[in-house]
């Protein structure tokens, strides 16, 4: 897939008001009235801190910090952080830069010691741009795991990418991110935004999803070997469970059908048919015989 990424602008819509609308980023601008859809969803209020990926132009920074929020935003585009920079004010910190590169955690972390409130929660604001928005998605996953108190996040994605993410077991879009984001997070899918909501308008429809970030009921154990097995698991996604199994539980020497049977799960179905717990129970599973 082409690279595509979204950003919220102001009126009036032009490709980059001062600045070169570069096809390194291929930005496509958000209409007004959708920025508004955008708040009304996110609910912001003065005792919030955010951490938003992705600012473009800052209309929706701006609107954020418009209720008194603290906001820390960054921006991979040079000339739009420095554009942001420019405009912010007390309320409103940008950093430049890649979040695939730069330490998120330390960042969401600074972010709430700038917190003009004191606020001792996170919320995350991003328009992820499309080819790397699973990547991203995990780094969040991480910044959450790392310890900090990420209350929840509202992210645009590519409507496909949306469907991946919120997807319970049974579903043909249930893989390893929707599994990945069950164990941290409630997800649910707000609405969609069609090609005609941006300036110039993007071939595909995005999607706003919120996640609710809380403590699973049950977690793995070893969390790398699980991660391990529900990758193995779901490149085989057609096969029967024990057989898409069955590479991975050799490494450790044992069979696929012991696996199940120690953890009392049907192997005849389909890895996209598992649900998180009873992939949580043949990794405990794999753990207790290795």
């Amino acid at each position: 897939m082409a690279r595509h990424k979204v950003h919220h602008t102001q009126p009036p819509v032009r490709h980059r008001g001062s600045t070169r609308h570069r096809r390194r980023y291929a930005q496509h601008f958000l209409e007004p009235a959708w920025i508004k859809k955008v708040v009304n969803v996110i609910r912001p209020l003065k005792s919030d801190c955010f951490l938003e990926i992705g600012p473009g132009r800052g209309a929706l920074t701006w609107e954020l910090a418009k209720t008194g929020a603290t906001v820390l935003a960054v921006e991979i585009d040079r000339e739009l952080s420095a554009l942001l920079t420019r405009n912010s004010g007390p309320l409103v910190v940008v950093r430049t830069g890649d979040v695939l590169s730069l330490d998120l955690t330390s960042i969401a972390l600074e972010s709430i010691r700038l917190s003009k409130t004191q606020s001792t929660t996170l919320r995350i604001v991003g328009n992820l741009p499309y080819n790397v928005s699973a990547p991203i998605l995990l780094r969040i996953f991480r910044v959450y795991d790392d310890g900090a108190p990420v209350r929840d996040a509202v992210v645009m994605l590519q409507q496909e990418m949306a469907e991946r993410l919120i997807a319970s077991h049974g579903n043909r879009n249930y893989g390893p991110l929707a599994i990945a984001r069950s164990l941290r997070a409630d997800a649910q899918l707000l609405f969609s935004l069609p090609p005609g909501a941006f300036r110039p308008s993007p071939s595909v429809t995005s999607a706003i999803v919120s996640l609710n970030f809380r403590k699973p009921p049950v977690s793995p154990k070893n969390i790398l070997l699980f991660n391990n097995m529900v990758r193995h698991l779901f490149t085989q996604r057609r096969k029967q469970s024990t057989n898409a199994l069955s590479g991975f539980a050799f490494r450790f020497g044992i069979p696929a059908f012991e696996v199940f049977r120690r953890a009392k799960i049907d192997g005849d179905r389909r890895p996209s048919e598992l649900s998180v717990t009873e992939l949580i129970s043949l990794a405990e599973a794999i753990e207790s015989l290795r």
